[in-house]
């Protein structure tokens, strides 16, 4: 009876031990990568959203901006943070609703307040 190994586990307990694929993702915001460049500005506003307690996703291939929305869109992230060359040097990320389309501009100081009152706006 020592050494068996559990083969299979119940749909049902993986989901209570939140192990299972109740949802397609927990996390709120996407922050894009645009290059080599800037990936350390996301990584930087990651770390900055998640200190905040803002569940946050880095996407971290190399891809079209497109691409990573469509990502988002796919996982149910109902927010993503822009943040290419232009908005590094403006010192912006772009903020967007994923499901009215809608962005804007916000300075980097205050992108967390910003996520914060949108993802409470979208609860």
């Amino acid at each position: 009876a020592h050494g068996k190994k559990i083969d299979r586990i119940p749909g049902a307990v993986m989901e209570e031990l939140e192990m299972g694929p109740r949802r397609k993702t927990v996390a709120q915001v996407l922050v894009t990568v645009f290059d080599a460049t800037t990936v350390g500005d996301s990584l930087r506003l990651a770390t900055e959203l998640r200190a905040a307690g803002i569940a946050t996703e880095v996407y971290l291939k190399d891809d079209k901006l497109g691409n990573q929305l469509r990502y988002a869109g796919r996982k149910g992230m109902p927010l993503v943070l822009i943040l290419g060359p232009s908005e590094v040097a403006e010192g912006v990320a772009v903020l967007r609703d994923m499901a009215s389309q809608e962005q804007r501009g916000v300075p980097l100081g205050q992108v967390v307040e910003a996520v914060r009152q949108a993802v409470t706006a979208l609860a």
